[in-house]
């Protein structure tokens, strides 16, 4: 009996591969596979014995052989020094992705990725603008080239004014990564990552290791930081729900539906639940006054899309499972904001057309995941102004409630010759 893989190049098939040995798998494409197309698999199988007879056998599947090649972020800029990590964006596993650099003098690149998902490391050499290409390929022998995107990455030319760029007021700032960039803000000469309150003194900033870039500006006055991670508890969404008395499941929901408006004010209410059926939002401006107390636990993603105002003597926790998003009409917001997921605020910047607006927190982020600030206020506020800034409150700790407050000293020594670094 012979067997044989047959098709015709079209949308769904373009696979074809004759007199393949009964054991074969392997196959030879015809062109290379469109990301986002479903492809047909068809093998027959045909005996000549007796001569004349029709196929046996015909078994087909559809598959969706690939997602998308984009490669991103892009663009991007880096520092001599720094890296940056490229992301192939797949959803399902090929055989690898390679990736090249052009002109090869400003980066450097790792490559081949073998495995989801499909990165490669960025480094910075020299001052300069290269572009990074991905090359997709798939299972087959020899390996073909599905597709290819591409990233430009600019090496350490950007005008430093023109950055924007993030600072904290009081307070201090962690990361718990360890390697690569951990910790980016584009300050210009003279400013500070973490500014004291007047009065007072400077935060610490500590971090697991790798890079932290600060370009023009320094970290503090006081120049405090350590490499340390932090060894405590993970106080996320599932500690504070059992410390409060949330419900795993059926717990009942404070709002119909996903837009939030503040609740009327109740004293003996312990906290606010939303189980949002698409991503939570806020349905107006939150005030929260003196003496008032709102806890609101949010078992999906929250989008804060309205200000929020915290007086003092007041407090305000949103406690989130999934991400929190900040729209870019939001110009302030005040309390605490603690999320399993990331953190990111959304730019409507647009070069010579649009600028952001600044971005004031007072109170504390925390996140399990990521913290992305994307605002942008121009060439000219950039100078000056910080983007996002951070002010910390101390008086919202004193005002948290007690089923939320826990006392945990957990330390790590800083490895000897590391503070200051």
């Amino acid at each position: 009996m012979t067997a044989a893989i047959r098709g015709d190049a079209s949308s769904v098939c373009n696979v074809y591969q004759p007199n393949l040995a009964v054991s074969a798998t392997s196959y030879t494409a015809t062109g290379a596979l469109v990301a986002g197309t479903e492809y047909e698999v068809r093998v027959i199988f045909i005996t000549f014995d007796p001569p004349g007879l029709l196929p046996v056998c015909i078994n087909s599947d559809r598959i969706d052989y690939l997602s998308s090649c984009e490669l991103t972020p892009d663009p991007t800029t880096i520092e001599v020094g720094e890296t940056q990590l490229l992301t192939t964006n797949l959803v399902a596993n090929t055989w690898y992705v390679s990736y090249t650099r052009a002109p090869t003098a400003y980066a450097t690149v790792t490559t081949p990725d073998n495995a989801l998902p499909y990165r490669t490391t960025v480094t910075g050499v020299a001052d300069g603008t290269t572009l990074v290409t991905g090359n997709v390929y798939t299972y087959a022998t020899p390996p073909v080239l599905a597709c290819s995107d591409t990233a430009t990455v600019t090496v350490g030319t950007v005008v430093v004014s023109a950055n924007p760029w993030w600072q904290t007021i009081g307070g201090s700032i962690h990361t718990q990564r360890t390697t690569g960039t951990v910790l980016r803000s584009r300050l210009p000469a003279g400013e500070y990552l973490i500014k004291r309150v007047t009065g007072g003194t400077s935060g610490l900033l500590s971090y697991g290791g790798g890079t932290v870039v600060l370009v023009g500006g320094t970290v503090s006055q006081d120049g405090w930081k350590a490499k340390s991670l932090y060894t405590g508890k993970t106080m996320n969404y599932a500690y504070f729900a059992k410390n409060m008395g949330v419900a795993t499941s059926g717990q009942a929901k404070d709002w119909a539906g996903d837009a939030m408006t503040k609740p009327a004010y109740n004293a003996n209410k312990v906290f606010y639940y939303q189980d949002p059926v698409g991503t939570a939002s806020l349905a107006a401006v939150w005030n929260v006054a003196n003496g008032q107390k709102y806890v609101v636990f949010v078992n999906g993603d929250l989008e804060i899309d309205q200000n929020i105002n915290v007086a003092p003597g007041g407090f305000l926790a949103f406690i989130v499972s999934g991400e929190i998003t900040v729209d870019p009409a939001v110009t302030y917001m005040e309390g605490l904001f603690v999320s399993n997921g990331n953190f990111s605020t959304i730019s409507k910047y647009v070069a010579g057309v649009t600028n952001d607006s600044r971005l004031l927190v007072e109170g504390s982020v925390i996140t399990w995941g990521s913290i992305d600030l994307n605002r942008n206020l121009g060439d000219a506020a950039n100078a000056t102004l910080p983007a996002e800034q951070v002010t910390y409150r101390p008086d919202l700790l004193t005002n948290m409630p007690d089923r939320m407050k826990s006392f945990a000293l957990e330390w790590k020594e800083v490895p000897a010759g590391t503070f200051g670094e």
